[in-house]
């Protein structure tokens, strides 16, 4: 099980435990921690499996995205090595146990996900016997663990062993005890004939070392046998950032003691070769993250839809500093193929030749509290001053951006008026202009514009396509200057290969062509200028591109570019070799010396970069070709002898030709804590003179306007009365906490399914139940659809017709709240995204008189949005496809009479769904589609005696609505995980992006006649019924008798009770009648609407 965590508990218990029983209890408390973290993933990566962690967890909290993605690398690594298990050809019974297992429903998950190969397995939990006690009272009363029909066995005589079913076996046992471990699997459930598993995933480490390593050499003695082992490792010691973050969170109160005695992963393969075992794999979790075969291209491509994530760095330290060994007694080595990861050079340390000098550093610390900043734009003003712009920050009151200096007083400067993460800030060669370009808010909110500043401040230039982690680099074409830019990554999570040109005097951009060997497209790349328009162009971290993958691996080639300017502006590219050791790394600063590049901090291809090689010398064999091949060498540890820095995230300028300065940076360490740099470094070569300026912090937190990013490339007067009238107010129903519905309480969950046949959809459509369809392939759609895609894709000058409301329950009946109000794109998104209550849905642009089509109405749109083969029964016969756009509204209650189906493309919108049986209860007017109740802020008991459905729809998610079922939406916010528990990350959004496919699910016949532009055009049955009962309203009923009449027509119409005669009697047969053919429950529903429209008439 995993244990990372311990629970946060009073300041007086924060001491290493000094009892045996105080000890196991601080041991069991890691589980607390690590199965919440595995919660959130199950229920944010999983999304549409069984939910087998929720019994054991309380209260779901969604974890910060790169603790999600650490722990979903950890169980997809374990998961990896079980499936290679259970793939071995034998004919030996197989058996998993899981060491010190806690809370972790692994076995389940293996049954149901890999259940086709697990037909000889036994899996065995072990763990201490009270955690164990508890564990097994969950299973026990919980159906969502009887996977493959489970069943309860005789347990045996051994009281260790707690629940033993066929394919699962519990068993109550301190993993130190040796003899009791051998006496329950050795000759309770005699596995000695068995092909075993062990797996210890941060389990053992917390053990006494003498223990761990005696269950080690017993796990050896079976004779077939395999050991996973996932711990924590030091590859560069114990006093480099990360790990002196790490290991101070555990020593509160459970210290990992393995990693005293064998802190590196040599260390380990060495413990278990001299402890009977005959071989012996190890690598760490981010080596096995860039393996080709540890993850399959959609597999990469699905992990980006499923959460905006941007923490590279922080994620390549976390997984660097864990590995998975796997070791191999006699038997199994030689039947067990490799590792799918294994690759003899892959995480070898290659060690650079030293370099014939060396660097001077020194320091000077900052105000307390202050220059906490990563991940700005570092950029110098002049010889004297040099600015770190935007960033993350320690504090929201960090301000937005900190100046360093060589000197006092420092004058005022103004920022650029964004706060932005990821972006670059180039100085001009005369050092007089500075252009800033790229960034970011949120991963997926992007900046698509470049600001100049000049003498007079700073501008707005052209627009730039989006981008954030590029690189940018000064050069001069003689007549003009300018920033050349290339790669980066997009608001949809791909690698950018692109050239850009953009104009220090007049700001405007231009294409650049690439010719020679292109670079592939990639992020954090370090370029540099060795000459006016050529330089280099090193490392990178590659992505997901529509034709390239790269397997978000650390790229090695190295490129020599040069810029020539003509009819049109091409760079010119060589590849000139291979970087090698830890010259392959990515977020890394490359820095001009005159003894050749200094390449500076970034993230290695084994993770954390080593103390000797956070600085390297990098240089041409022949300066004076930008083509020439290229050397690594060695500076040695450079900040020995000073607190030592995490070059994460931080800032580089030189200040000069033999002086450069290193300020900011640092990183959140997994769920371990902060590190941020407390001081600015100054980093002098053997060529300067003796006079060190006194570079520091000098004016923190400075402060600027800040404007919002969004496009203001129209000026149609309808955006500016959208954005001067547009009020915002957030949904908050009657105080209940996010995503809670006080009425809503008993909902059932919309259940969740896949299609894989057009017969599949059919026969969902003819079951008439409302249905999620998971993972959809809704084409590029759910991909590209970001705001900025739209922008660029769709004419800036096209107009709208939007819902505008001053609150977010928006109603249709008895009156409208809303008003409608015409808009361009550009404006409209703005304000939805600002969680403005503004909602879109397409009508034709031919006529308001005929049904929208999305290829008819968004031509440039529908290539992107494709239903797939298996939904040919809808598409073939589909009435309509409407885009919403929805912000932060709820739509009214409502039915449509045609059936659809909802496909989710960006965002999430959460649904409640009423059976057409519930009719009576949620306040239908005769002859209406809508209702005016909320069900939203509707009191606790007010939908009683209702069936309620209700979910979260997210991207490739396809629900499909029954006709006549009614239904209302709302949005779900920033804050809130979409299933009731704040949560969310930094940038998320209000916008939620679907398409809306209507179709008919009855007979053409059975629908009324006339013009159907929405697809809630009722049946023919029912407008021609409540013309009958018109005819009996101008009847005379008045009398008690005439009423007493009408009453026992109306029951004879819902339930063919009594009997009725007479000219009533022959109007309501002929109502009724005419609802033969269609399906029961719609049947009912409208037949229940004519009577009660019958009582009505005579209350």
């Amino acid at each position: 099980m995993a244990r990372d965590t311990p629970q946060v508990r009073p300041a007086s218990t924060t001491a290493v435990p000094k009892d045996r029983k105080k000890k196991d209890e601080a041991i069991q408390g890691t589980n607390d921690y690590s199965i919440v973290s595995k919660r959130s993933v199950e229920k944010i990566y999983y999304a549409g499996e069984p939910e087998f962690l929720r019994p054991f967890v309380s209260k779901f909290r969604r974890r910060a995205p790169v603790i999600n993605r650490g722990y979903w690398l950890r169980m997809r690594a374990i998961e990896n090595a079980l499936v290679d298990f259970l793939k071995e050809p034998t004919s030996a019974p197989k058996a998993i146990i899981n060491l010190g297992c806690g809370y972790d429903t692994l076995p389940f998950r293996m049954l149901w996900k890999h259940g086709n190969r697990c037909s000889n397995i036994k899996f065995i939990d072990i763990d201490y016997p009270q955690l164990m006690e508890k564990k097994v009272a969950t299973i026990v009363d919980n159906p969502v663990f009887n996977v493959q029909g489970l069943a309860n066995e005789p347990s045996g005589t051994s009281k260790r062993i707690l629940l033993h079913t066929a394919k699962y076996i519990a068993v109550g046992c301190d993993l130190g005890d040796i003899s009791g471990l051998n006496s329950a699997l050795k000759e309770e459930l005699a596995l000695e004939n068995h092909a075993i598993m062990f797996i210890g995933e941060v389990s053992i480490t917390y053990m006494e070392v003498e223990k761990a390593d005696q269950l080690i050499t017993w796990a050896s003695s079976f004779e077939n046998a395999r050991f996973c082992l996932l711990e924590q490792h030091l590859p560069d010691g114990n006093e480099a950032p990360f790990a002196r973050t790490m290991l101070a969170h555990f020593a509160k109160q459970t210290p990992l003691k393995s990693v005293e005695r064998y802190p590196t992963m040599s260390d380990q393969k060495v413990r278990f070769l001299t402890r009977g075992w005959d071989s012996v794999d190890v690598a760490n979790l981010w080596i096995i993250w860039q393996a080709r075969a540890f993850l399959s291209v959609a597999e990469r491509l699905e992990l980006n839809r499923v959460e905006p994530f941007d923490e590279w760095e922080e994620f390549a330290l976390f997984a660097g500093h864990y590995f998975l060994l796997l070791a191999f007694s006699s038997t199994a080595t030689r039947t067990t193929p490799r590792p799918r990861y294994a690759s003899p050079n892959l995480s070898v340390h290659i060690p650079l030749t030293p370099a014939n000098f060396g660097l001077t550093v020194s320091s000077t610390p900052n105000s307390r509290g202050q220059g906490f900043r990563r991940f700005g734009a570092a950029f110098k003003v002049d010889e004297e001053t040099i600015g770190y712009h935007g960033g993350l920050s320690s504090t929201a009151s960090a301000g937005i951006f900190d100046i360093y200096s060589s000197q006092e007083p420092v004058g005022t400067l103004d920022g650029p008026p964004l706060k932005l993460v990821c972006h670059t800030i180039t100085t001009s060669p005369d050092g007089r202009r500075h252009l800033l370009i790229g960034g970011r808010n949120s991963p997926n909110n992007v900046n698509s514009h470049s600001w100049l500043r000049t003498e007079t401040g700073w501008q707005k230039a052209d627009p730039f396509p989006g981008r954030y982690r590029h690189c940018a680099v000064a050069v001069n074409l003689g007549l003009r200057s300018g920033v050349l830019v290339f790669g980066g990554r997009s608001a949809t999570g791909n690698a950018l290969g692109d050239w850009h040109f953009v104009d220090f005097e007049s700001g405007k951009r231009q294409p650049v062509r690439c010719s020679g060997s292109p670079p592939q497209p990639r992020w954090s790349a370090a370029i540099i200028a060795t000459g006016d328009s050529c330089g280099q162009l090193v490392g990178g971290l590659g992505g997901l591109t529509e034709t390239i993958f790269e397997a978000d691996a650390v790229c090695q080639d190295i490129f020599g570019w040069e810029l020539h300017d003509g009819a049109e502006l091409v760079v010119h590219c060589i590849e000139l070799g291979r970087a090698y050791g830890s010259g392959v790394r990515f977020g890394a600063s490359l820095q001009p010396s005159p003894y050749g590049m200094l390449l500076i901090g970034g993230i290695s291809r084994n993770g954390a970069i080593l103390e000797e090689d956070d600085v390297v010398l990098f240089r041409p064999l022949d300066e004076r070709r930008f083509d020439a091949n290229v050397e690594f060498k060695s500076l040695g540890p450079v900040f020995r002898g000073q607190s030592r820095p995490m070059l994460v995230g931080f800032g580089s300028v030189a200040t000069n030709d033999d002086q450069m300065l290193i300020f900011g940076g640092g990183a959140v360490c997994f769920s371990f804590g902060a590190f941020w740099n407390d001081r600015c470094y100054t980093l002098t070569l053997p060529s300067a003179s003796d006079i060190v300026p006194n570079w520091q912090l000098r004016l923190p937190g400075c402060r600027t306007e800040v404007k919002e990013i969004k496009d203001e490339s129209s000026s149609h007067p309808a955006e500016e009365e959208l954005t001067s009238t547009s009020t915002k107010t957030f949904i908050q129903p009657t105080s209940s906490p996010p995503g809670v519905y006080p009425a809503l309480h008993h909902a059932a969950p919309i259940p969740r399914t896949t299609v894989t046949t057009p017969q599949d959809t059919a026969s969902i459509i003819t079951a008439g139940q409302p249905c999620i369809l998971t993972s959809v392939p809704l084409g590029p759609c759910t991909t590209l659809w970001t705001p900025s895609y739209l922008l660029s894709t769709l004419p800036s000058s096209t107009i709208f017709t939007i819902h505008r409301a001053t609150t977010p329950y928006l109603t249709f009946t008895p009156t409208k709240n809303f008003s409608y109000a015409s808009t361009t794109l550009p404006p409209f998104l703005a304000a939805a995204q600002r969680g403005e209550n503004v909602y879109l849905r397409s009508t034709s642009s031919a006529s308001p008189k005929t049904p929208t089509t999305l290829a008819a109405d968004f031509p440039s749109l529908a290539p992107d949005f494709v239903l797939p083969p298996a939904l040919a029964p809808i598409s073939n016969i589909a009435h309509s496809s409407p885009l919403r756009i929805a912000a932060n509204v709820a739509m009214w209650l409502h039915y449509d009479v045609m059936a659809n189906v909802l496909c989710q493309i960006r965002g999430r919108r959460r649904i409640v769904l009423f059976p057409p049986a519930d009719w009576m209860r949620l306040n239908f007017r005769p002859g209406d589609t809508t209702s005016a109740l909320n069900v939203w802020t509707a009191e606790s008991g007010a939908l009683s005696g209702c069936s309620p459905q209700m979910a979260v729809l997210r991207p490739r998610d396809v629900l499909f609505v029954p006709a006549c079922w009614a239904h209302a939406t709302i949005a779900v916010g920033p804050g809130e995980d979409g299933e009731g528990e704040a949560g969310g990350e930094e940038g998320e959004d209000w916008l939620s992006i679907a398409v809306n496919v209507f179709f008919p699910s009855f007979p053409w016949s059975a629908y009324a006649v006339g013009r159907d532009v929405y697809g809630n055009r009722d049946v023919a049955a029912y407008e021609q019924g409540r013309m009958n009962v018109y005819r009996l309203e101008k009847m005379q009923w008045n009398t008690e008798d005439g009423k007493e009449k009408v009453n026992r027509l109306a029951t004879w119409l819902v339930r063919g009770e009594g009997s009725v005669g007479g000219e009533g009697g022959r109007v309501v047969g002929k109502i009724k009648k005419r609802f033969d053919g269609l399906p029961g429950g719609v049947a009912k529903f409208y037949i229940e609407r004519l009577a009660e429209e019958m009582r009505e008439m005579v209350r």
